[in-house]
């Protein structure tokens, strides 16, 4: 197991090399915008972290394209989604770039500024909205009031969490194409540090500038005092020198062939040879660990093309140049910008891919599972499964009653509420508004999608009717035992009354959407669960009544 687990590092880590900074057809990078020149006034010379990527260059790299055309486990629809819910697009983020000045105290790490620059004009309240929702806060925000702050930038948002407002954290919209997030002790970083004071940030900076399409630096000074503690376990003994030298640059170029660059600052010559010594010893480490991991798995004919980039690997690591002199140890790797990668990469995405997809359906139907309880505070109920006509006919999805609860109030009221959702009016709202992205299954729906599988079991027990919307009273098998909100497995037209219909003879399992044989759940008591395909039909229809006097739950 740990041999194994030692082989992905290795790869794992060569993988992000190559996958940041290949591109065959990478030309100069062009002068830095002037929303960039301006994050960068504002790090300080000796900032504890700075990070730079220019996201085009890796975007239209040959690994990324390779692995958008693999697109393992749909990671890259995720991302496209998810960039969709924020009105951007993935091809029109130019920069992202973090810097944190000090991370040696409590507190520190709330003092954070990321800003993120787009090709194309962005939706401030749009971005708010969505990063609302992936929150999990109950409220969209209100406007930042201070005037400090709006003296200089007009739209200026903040987001707070519990019921006395604290500030979680700060957006500022400060330029049409610039999205800048300041975490909650983060408000005075956007501006000019002024001076020409010089500091490990400052080299950082000016590899950003040169072109470089990823920098990254730290500086310890500026870091926990326990990263240099001197009692250490003996497995990070060996790499100790790495932490007690000054700082870390570390540069990615590329051309024909990429060039990953490690520059590790020390005060003395001394430092230095002690500093190349442990690049070496990590050097070994990870060759060692790359052959253990070959000979575990050569055999197995499936493997074969992570076999050969873990022997392209091993070539690559024992052909970086490691060096010193009196001021730092430098680690210099180069490799063919076709290093193929995709390998790892899919076994990362595949690994990995499906937890953020979970992790997010999850944060939306917590989103919904929140607007019905939001609901049933104003109404006293739960909404009805339709809003019904003056005929009894279902008119409109429960997904329109609970809009304004999901920060959609302006989309509820462009609806005719008694007209059916198809109506003349009313399908045109339909078709020319996105789906709010909270109806969304990651993974499977897409941007473009307005069907949804965010459904409720309605009828003959369940906790949804067509009719009436029942109280929290009225769940008399315990609100943490009934279901709220499944995932169906045919998607309807968000804004049509079609939902799931509840037999109390069948098994509720065949009209759900399972991913890798589970499907996610919201319970009325605003929980999230994951259900298994294999859960017995007997205790699926336990859950779905409300009211049915069963003893079941799931764990």
């Amino acid at each position: 197991m740990l041999t194994r687990m030692r082989f992905r590092i290795g790869l794992l880590i060569a993988a992000v090399a190559l996958f940041a900074c290949s591109n065959r057809y990478a030309s100069a990078a062009p002068p830095l915008s002037k929303d960039v020149e301006e994050v960068f006034s504002w790090v300080p010379p000796d900032a504890a972290l700075f990070a730079h990527l220019d996201v085009q260059s890796a975007w239209k790299s040959k690994q990324v394209d390779l692995v958008r055309k693999a697109n393992p486990n749909g990671a890259f629809d995720q991302i496209d989604v998810l960039a969709g819910a924020l009105g951007v697009s993935t091809d029109s983020v130019q920069t992202f770039t973090v810097f944190m000045p000090k991370l040696k105290g409590p507190g520190d790490q709330q003092a954070v500024c990321a800003a993120i620059t787009l090709s194309k004009p962005h939706n401030p309240k749009q971005i708010v909205t969505a990063l609302t929702t992936l929150a999990g806060l109950k409220k969209l925000p209100p406007e930042f009031a201070s005037d400090k702050f709006k003296k200089e930038r007009e739209n200026v948002y903040s987001i707070s969490e519990g019921k006395d407002g604290k500030q979680k954290t700060l957006f500022l919209f400060d330029t049409p194409n610039r999205v800048v997030i300041l975490g909650p002790k983060g408000n005075e970083l956007a501006k000019p540090v002024g001076g020409d004071k010089k500091g490990p940030a400052t080299e950082a900076l000016d590899a950003a500038r040169s072109g470089k399409s990823l920098t990254f630096g730290l500086n310890f000074a500026n870091m926990p005092d326990e990263i240099r503690q001197e009692n250490v376990p003996a497995e990070v003994e060996p790499f100790k020198p790495l932490f007690h030298s000054d700082a870390i640059l570390a540069t990615g170029t590329f051309a024909d062939d990429f060039v990953l660059t490690v520059n590790v600052k020390c005060p003395t010559r001394a430092k230095s040879l002690e500093a190349e010594k442990s690049m070496g010893v990590f050097r070994t480490f990870m060759q060692t660990a790359l052959a253990a991991g070959i000979a575990s798995i050569q055999k197995d004919e499936s493997q074969a093309k992570l076999v050969t980039l873990a022997r392209q690997t091993q070539d690559l690591l024992k052909s970086a140049v490691i060096v010193s002199d009196d001021a730092q140890a430098t680690a210099t790797l180069k490799a063919k910008a076709d290093f193929d990668v995709t390998p790892v990469l899919v076994q990362i995405f595949g690994a990995t891919g499906g937890a953020a997809a979970r992790a997010q359906t999850t944060n939306n139907l917590k989103q919904l599972g929140l607007a019905m309880h939001n609901y049933a505070d104003s109404y006293n109920s739960f909404p009805p499964a339709a809003i019904i006509g003056k005929k009894g006919k279902p008119l409109l999805s429960w997904r329109v009653a609970v809009l304004p609860f999901i920060e959609q109030a302006p989309l509820y009221q462009q609806f005719k509420l008694d007209e059916p959702w198809d109506s003349d009016h009313n399908k045109k709202i339909f078709e020319n508004n996105p789906m709010p992205p909270v109806f969304g299954v990651i993974g499977v729906t897409k941007p473009e999608d307005k069907n949804t599988h965010m459904q409720v079991f309605r009828g003959n027990g369940a906790l949804f009717d067509l009719v009436q919307g029942f109280k929290f009273n009225q769940v008399t098998d315990g609100t943490s035992n009934t279901v709220m909100i499944a995932m169906g497995k045919t998607a309807v037209p968000w804004t049509k009354p079609d939902d799931l219909e509840f037999d109390p003879k069948g098994n509720p399992a065949d009209l759900l959407l399972f991913i890798n044989d589970i499907t996610h759940t919201a319970f009325a008591d605003g929980s999230v669960r994951t259900v298994k395909k294999t859960t017995a039909a007997d205790v699926w229809r336990a859950i779905v009544t409300r009211a049915g006097g069963e003893v079941a739950s799931i764990d």
